[in-house]
């Protein structure tokens, strides 16, 4: 993955165990308010490359740059800068955290 492009393509697939994913470059979310893999059921090296200007802010939990990881997924090298997750509290049913929401 090496664009916004194929960030938002990936989300195709990210339920897939099939798949591995490897970050190439560097990826800027600041025009993706509220990007999130909801479940990633794939693999995904994030290569020492940066995702930055995360910006989530939704009324549900178990939210993160990646909602849910599988129990047989790897999540590895990830860099992530200026990230921003937000719940309301009043609808708040899970876990909130900037790589994930629930491991």
């Amino acid at each position: 993955i090496s664009s916004l492009q194929g960030m938002k393509d990936m989300l195709g697939f990210a339920d897939n165990p099939i798949y591995t994913f490897n970050l190439n470059a560097s990826i800027d979310l600041t025009s993706v308010n509220g990007y999130s893999i909801p479940y990633l059921a794939a693999d995904f090296n994030g290569g020492s490359f940066a995702i930055s200007n995360l910006n989530i802010n939704l009324p549900n939990g178990d939210l993160g740059f990646i909602g849910e990881i599988a129990s047989t997924s790897s999540v590895n090298s990830v860099v992530l800068t200026n990230a921003s997750v937000t719940s309301n509290p009043v609808y708040n049913r899970g876990n909130i955290g900037a790589l994930a929401g629930m491991p």
